[in-house]
């Protein structure tokens, strides 16, 4: 009996892709007062040092921050606030409930995002704690690039963050990543 024993070659980028979900399950609405329990709680479970219920008031009652939330089977399973400003997108705050990780509401959630991009608003950037390479592996995984390290960008901690930025013409030229292209075929209700 002859037996080949040999591994097979990994490739270690899927644990860091989204997987095949069924995006009609995922509901998503404007975010409201009435979620930032749900909203607190999910963000506690995802940082360190979470924003403050405050934060997230005062970032509802701002003219230029927007938000929503993304529910599954009646519950709030993720949220994302970002602001519009110079023409491009600014990710302030973005988290999913940690039973739901990695089963595509994150990518669900910057797929509304992506959909907006247009020749006069191409950009998206955010801030992702040097730390978090769970996060940076995910964000790179759909495009965004790392363009600087911010020193001490977080007050409480002093720690460095590294500056995100996904931009759509560079993505759609020189990605050969096949889960990002097939992202933007998603159709968002």
């Amino acid at each position: 009996m002859d037996v080949n024993l040999s591994c097979p070659t990994i490739d270690f980028r899927v644990f860091a892709t989204p997987r095949v979900f069924d995006s009609r399950r995922l509901i998503r609405r404007p975010v409201s007062m009435e979620d930032l329990d749900d909203v607190l709680r999910i963000e506690e479970q995802a940082f360190e040092y979470p924003w403050t219920r405050d934060e997230f008031e005062y970032c509802l009652n701002s003219e230029e921050c927007k938000g929503f939330v993304v529910e599954r089977e009646n519950k709030l399973v993720g949220y994302l606030f970002y602001e519009v400003k110079n023409g491009f997108y600014r990710l302030l705050s973005f988290a999913v409930d940690e039973l739901e990780r990695r089963r595509g509401v994150g990518s669900f959630m910057l797929g509304v995002i992506f959909d907006k991009l247009n020749a006069g608003r191409s950009e998206v950037s955010c801030f992702v704690s040097e730390k978090n390479a769970q996060a940076q592996l995910f964000l790179r995984s759909l495009g965004f690039r790392d363009v600087r390290i911010a020193k001490r960008f977080y007050r409480a901690t002093n720690e460095n963050a590294c500056r995100m930025i996904f931009r759509r013409n560079e993505w759609t030229e020189t990605s050969d990543d096949e889960v990002g292209r097939r992202l933007f075929e998603i159709q968002i209700p």
